[in-house]
Protein backbone atom coordinates (compact mmCIF):
# COMPACT_ATOMS: atom_id res chain seq x y z
CA UNK A 1 0.00 0.00 0.00
CA UNK A 2 1.44 3.66 -0.55
CA UNK A 3 1.68 6.12 2.04
CA UNK A 4 0.74 9.22 2.06
CA UNK A 5 3.49 10.86 0.58
CA UNK A 6 4.09 8.59 -2.17
CA UNK A 7 0.68 8.99 -2.77
CA UNK A 8 1.11 12.75 -2.89
CA UNK A 9 4.34 12.83 -4.95
CA UNK A 10 2.63 10.64 -8.02
CA UNK A 11 0.22 13.01 -7.99
CA UNK A 12 2.67 15.71 -8.27
CA UNK A 13 4.20 13.86 -10.77
CA UNK A 14 1.13 13.34 -12.77
CA UNK A 15 -0.10 17.10 -12.98
CA UNK A 16 3.63 18.29 -13.72
CA UNK A 17 2.88 15.29 -16.72
CA UNK A 18 0.07 17.09 -17.75
CA UNK A 19 1.65 20.60 -17.20
CA UNK A 20 4.58 19.62 -19.57
CA UNK A 21 2.33 18.66 -22.56
CA UNK A 22 0.11 21.49 -22.31
CA UNK A 23 3.39 23.62 -22.71
CA UNK A 24 4.54 21.43 -25.32
CA UNK A 25 1.85 20.65 -27.38
CA UNK A 26 -0.50 23.69 -26.49
CA UNK A 27 -4.19 23.54 -26.25
CA UNK A 28 -5.90 20.17 -25.67
CA UNK A 29 -8.92 18.58 -24.74
CA UNK A 30 -9.23 16.20 -21.99
CA UNK A 31 -9.16 13.23 -24.33
CA UNK A 32 -5.94 14.49 -26.15
CA UNK A 33 -4.31 15.19 -22.57
CA UNK A 34 -5.42 11.40 -21.71
CA UNK A 35 -4.08 9.98 -25.04
CA UNK A 36 -0.78 11.74 -24.64
CA UNK A 37 -0.19 11.59 -21.09
CA UNK A 38 -1.23 7.93 -20.67
CA UNK A 39 -3.56 8.56 -17.67
CA UNK A 40 -6.49 7.44 -16.58
CA UNK A 41 -9.29 9.54 -17.73
CA UNK A 42 -10.52 10.29 -14.17
CA UNK A 43 -7.31 10.96 -13.46
CA UNK A 44 -6.59 13.88 -16.12
CA UNK A 45 -10.10 14.83 -14.77
CA UNK A 46 -9.09 15.71 -11.28
CA UNK A 47 -5.64 17.01 -11.97
CA UNK A 48 -7.10 19.80 -14.87
CA UNK A 49 -9.42 20.63 -11.84
CA UNK A 50 -7.21 20.96 -9.57
CA UNK A 51 -4.77 23.17 -11.82
CA UNK A 52 -7.74 25.16 -12.79
CA UNK A 53 -8.98 26.07 -9.29
CA UNK A 54 -5.05 27.22 -8.61
CA UNK A 55 -5.09 29.15 -11.91
CA UNK A 56 -2.25 27.68 -13.46
CA UNK A 57 -4.54 26.07 -16.52
CA UNK A 58 -7.85 27.84 -17.99
CA UNK A 59 -9.98 26.96 -20.62
CA UNK A 60 -9.68 29.89 -23.05
CA UNK A 61 -11.90 28.76 -25.93
CA UNK A 62 -14.66 26.66 -26.54
CA UNK A 63 -15.18 24.71 -29.73
CA UNK A 64 -18.32 25.50 -31.52
CA UNK A 65 -20.20 21.75 -31.76
CA UNK A 66 -19.96 20.45 -35.05
CA UNK A 67 -22.87 17.96 -35.11
CA UNK A 68 -24.37 15.98 -32.07
CA UNK A 69 -22.63 15.85 -28.94
CA UNK A 70 -20.83 18.19 -26.49
CA UNK A 71 -18.05 20.59 -27.59
CA UNK A 72 -14.45 19.29 -26.87
CA UNK A 73 -13.40 21.68 -23.63
CA UNK A 74 -9.94 22.87 -24.35
CA UNK A 75 -7.34 23.12 -21.51
CA UNK A 76 -4.62 25.78 -21.90
CA UNK A 77 -1.33 26.86 -20.04
CA UNK A 78 -2.44 30.59 -18.44
CA UNK A 79 0.68 32.88 -19.39
CA UNK A 80 0.47 35.10 -16.38
CA UNK A 81 0.52 32.09 -13.74
CA UNK A 82 4.66 32.51 -13.47
CA UNK A 83 7.28 34.74 -14.44
CA UNK A 84 10.95 33.87 -14.97
CA UNK A 85 13.66 36.55 -14.48
CA UNK A 86 17.15 36.14 -16.12
CA UNK A 87 19.76 38.09 -14.87
CA UNK A 88 23.36 38.07 -16.43
CA UNK A 89 26.13 40.00 -14.18
CA UNK A 90 29.61 40.69 -15.75
CA UNK A 91 31.82 43.28 -15.09
CA UNK A 92 30.41 46.42 -17.18
CA UNK A 93 26.76 45.33 -17.98
CA UNK A 94 23.83 44.07 -16.27
CA UNK A 95 21.37 42.20 -18.33
CA UNK A 96 17.91 40.57 -17.16
CA UNK A 97 15.04 38.96 -19.23
CA UNK A 98 11.22 38.53 -18.25
CA UNK A 99 9.46 35.58 -19.80
CA UNK A 100 5.99 34.72 -18.42
CA UNK A 101 5.23 30.89 -18.05
CA UNK A 102 4.75 29.53 -21.63
CA UNK A 103 8.23 31.36 -22.10
CA UNK A 104 7.16 34.41 -24.01
CA UNK A 105 9.75 36.98 -23.70
CA UNK A 106 7.96 40.30 -22.22
CA UNK A 107 10.73 42.46 -21.47
CA UNK A 108 14.91 42.60 -21.61
CA UNK A 109 17.03 45.34 -20.54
Amino acid sequence: MLSKSSTELVRQQNSALVLATLRRLGSLSHTDISEHTGLASATVSAITAELERAGVIEKPEQQVPSGRGRPRVLFAQRRDSGFLIAVRISSDVVQYSLVDYSGRLIDRF
